[in-house]
């Protein structure tokens, strides 16, 4: 490995501009570190370092310039020059690290200016102001929103009270950018020092606007149920007023036509007398019990399953041969509105149509029901419009989904069809 001293004089001289390089960079990074108020062993060690590098300078500068050498100068000359370049370079690159050393610490630590800083750029606009109306302190924000309202730079508290004055509604201000602002102010600092601050409340003004929007919302949608509410009970109150009148024109019907089918009738003879008396007293029975019924409306608001045996006496009372060809269906309502069906047409066909026999053809398949109501009696030239007992039938038909029809083909015939009604659980 060879020495400085063996080195040509122009190695000589690039090794030793090196290390002033080396003793120049050492020293920058020793003097930055100091500005930075930046005192520690990393310090001592930058001395240390430009020291090493300094001091060997003007030894190894004789042997370029011709000077007589001495002992020391010969000693300096037999450090090998590789040696000589590493220290250089070590000098360089520890500089180097500490100069990037004491500017990260810098940006971590608080300097003199960091509270400032920070305060000037806080979101919400702030100032501070003496006793006399005079700014303390007003930040970046605060400026921005008071150019906003009159154009010009915030010199005094009276200037904010003016501009506050002409811009503040409610306690908010609107920015030119549809910023909301809320204003408040309050006795800081010394006596007499005045704290003024401008919150951005924009975020929760516009939650506040969805929630009166929310609010109207919910207010229509209760009227909407309460309507609702109101037509459900009035639909209610109608189902169970037909019902009621289906029930009375039924029972006080049979009772008026066996009346006056008995008082129509005559007999001669003592045994036809007493048997007019057992079905007149028939008839009276049959009115009591229709007259009980209509007081007793307020109790029966729901159809009641008429009897078939019932029905089928009641037609013999009146001189009416009743046919069942079928079994009525399972579902109780179903079986019910056809049995209220067949009573009606028993009574239209005494009084309208002077007939002998009332068949019924019941049927029950997997789309519905159906029923088909026929009489013997005659038959008028003018068509036939439902009204009374026949519309009420068509309205609770109607109920079900389903219709009702009235034929005058060979007679009088009323066929209703009711739809099956899904998720329904029939009963026998």
């Amino acid at each position: 490995m060879r020495t400085f001293a063996e080195l040509s004089p122009s190695a000589q001289e690039y090794i030793n501009a090196f290390l002033f390089l080396a003793s120049l960079v050492a020293s920058g990074s020793l003097l930055y570190g100091r500005e930075q108020g930046n005192v520690s062993k990393r310090q001592l060690g930058s001395l240390l370092i430009f020291l090493a590098v300094f001091i060997p300078q003007p030894l190894l500068g004789a042997y370029t310039s011709g000077k007589q050498l001495h002992l020391l100068h010969r000693l300096i000359g037999q450090i090998p020059a590789a040696v000589l370049l590493a220290g250089g370079i070590t000098a360089v690159l520890f500089s180097v690290a500490e100069v990037c050393y004491v500017i990260r610490q810098r940006r971590n630590a608080l300097g003199r200016h960091s509270v400032k800083e920070a305060f000037d750029y806080l979101p919400d606009g702030v100032a501070y102001f003496r006793r006399n109306g005079a700014v303390r302190l007003v930040n970046h924000q605060m400026q921005h929103l008071f150019r906003d309202m009159t154009g010009m730079e915030l010199q005094s508290y009276k200037e904010l009270q003016m501009a506050l004055e002409e811009q503040l509604e409610n306690g908010l201000y609107t920015d030119g950018d549809g910023e909301i602002w809320r204003y408040r102010e309050s006795e800081a600092g010394g006596p007499g020092d005045t704290e003024a601050v401008f919150m951005n409340v924009t975020g929760f003004c516009r939650l506040e606007q969805e929630l009166q929007g929310q609010m109207e919302e919910l207010k229509k949608v209760s009227a909407d149920l309460k309507k609702l509410s109101e037509n459900a009970l009035q639909l209610t109150r109608e189902k169970e007023i037909l019902a009621a009148r289906m029930q009375v024109h039924d029972r006080l019907g049979a009772g008026l036509l066996a009346m006056r089918y008995r008082l129509s009738k005559g007999s001669a003879d003592a045994e036809g007398h007493e048997r007019a008396f057992a079905e007149e007293e028939e008839s009276i029975r049959r009115m009591q019990e229709a007259l009980e019924s209509i007081g007793g409306l307020s109790e029966q608001t729901g159809a009641a399953r008429p009897d078939l045996e019932e029905l089928t006496r009641d037609a013999a009372s009146l001189g009416v041969v009743f046919v069942m060809h079928a079994g009525m269906p399972r579902d109780a309502e179903i079986s019910a509105l056809f049995a209220a069906a067949a009573r009606e047409c028993l009574t239209n066909c005494v009084r309208h149509s002077d007939a002998t026999s009332l068949e019924v053809f019941p049927e029950e398949s997997d789309a519905g029901y159906r029923i088909t109501i026929r009489n013997n009696g005659t038959v008028g030239e003018d068509e036939i419009t439902p009204k009374g007992g026949l519309l009420n039938l068509q309205r609770k038909a109607a109920e079900f989904g389903g219709g009702m029809q009235v034929r005058t083909d060979g007679g009088f015939c009323v066929v209703l069809e009711i739809p099956r009604r899904q998720g329904k659980e029939e009963c026998g």
